[in-house]
């Protein structure tokens, strides 16, 4: 992710990534850049990355039937003063959903917890959640989700995605998904790559 390359380019090197070592795509991936990342769901083209973009990668690694999912969102020369306010609001709404998941704890408790930690970080009108949290497994979208079973409680063994949001019109998205598992009193993270991977490039 720099100046130049296109988003497509940049998509290519996350799959030859996941190809490269034994894996299949777990799905379609996502990448874009810039003030179309405020859609929410883009693919790449041929529009290049510029200094001052966000841009966002959602992809996942199949591996022995079972699928991997991540985002994460950096912005291209690195952030300004507003763009890191806004990185970090969804990166506590991540941290504050992982610390709510546990066994018990409701689907629709989870999903709350990281909207009030981006609504507490001056950004509420700009929530985004899609399916936040999803289940995922043999499937990559999967049940439980906070919109069809938002009062389902949660059970040791199931793994779901966290991912939450900002979008605002014109100026890009910003959306960072964590994996986990919930076991037997918490819940562990199953990726590796920070959250906060905008300040390490």
């Amino acid at each position: 992710i720099e100046k130049g390359p296109t988003t497509a380019a940049a998509l290519a090197a996350a799959e030859h990534v996941i190809r490269s070592n034994g894996a299949e795509l777990s799905f379609t991936t996502v990448m874009g850049s810039g003030p179309r990342t405020a859609l929410s769901t883009f693919l790449p083209g041929d529009r290049r990355l510029e200094r001052g973009d966000f841009a966002v990668l959602d992809c996942g690694a199949r591996v022995h039937g079972y699928h991997g999912d991540m985002c994460r969102t950096v912005v291209v020369g690195g952030p300004d003063r507003t763009q890191r306010a806004l990185l970090e609001a969804v990166r506590q709404a991540v941290e504050a959903a992982i610390q709510r998941a546990r066994p018990g704890v409701t689907v629709r408790a989870v999903r709350d917890a990281a909207a009030s930690a981006i609504t507490d970080a001056g950004f509420g009108r700009y929530w985004w959640d899609a399916f936040m949290p999803h289940g995922a497994g043999a499937g990559q979208h999967e049940p439980p989700n906070a919109h069809e079973t938002p009062d389902l409680a949660l059970r040791e063994g199931m793994v779901l995605c966290i991912e939450p949001g900002i979008m605002v019109p014109a100026k890009g998205g910003i959306v960072i998904e964590q994996m986990i598992a919930i076991g037997a009193d918490d819940a562990e993270v199953l990726n590796h790559l920070p959250l906060d991977v905008w300040e390490r490039i």
